[in-house]
């Protein structure tokens, strides 16, 4: 490994290379982690909003509420909580629907391919 090597040249990537920095500019390599808030779960600690008690409500299959716990906690872990039922020109969407068609054409893959 060295600078200036060929094509398909390995580099140790582990670590930044310690080339000299122009006076001024950022550090980009900043090793020093940056304190974050700790994550607070809505899920448990917050009623769910009317507008999200919506999704459990659209139909009777049983199967509903446990996979739209699943999915809340699953977008909760990634910090992006669903806090609202989501909605298409002021129509609310049924994510569990949406999720059991797209499972029946094949997946995501499929549903997305251009004809």
């Amino acid at each position: 490994m060295h600078p200036g090597g060929g094509p398909g040249e390995e580099y140790d990537m582990s670590s930044p290379p310690n080339w000299p920095r122009p006076a001024g500019s950022p550090q980009v390599f900043n090793h020093v982690p940056v304190p974050q808030e700790p994550f607070r779960s809505t899920i448990s600690t917050t009623k769910k909003s009317d507008s999200l008690c919506k999704l459990y409500e659209m139909d009777d299959n049983p199967d509903r509420r446990g996979w739209l716990d699943k999915l809340r906690a699953f977008m909760e872990e990634r910090r992006t909580p669903i806090t609202a039922c989501p909605t298409i020109s002021k129509q609310p969407l049924d994510l569990y629907r949406l999720y059991i068609y797209v499972k029946e054409r094949g997946g995501f893959v499929e549903v997305c391919k251009v004809p």
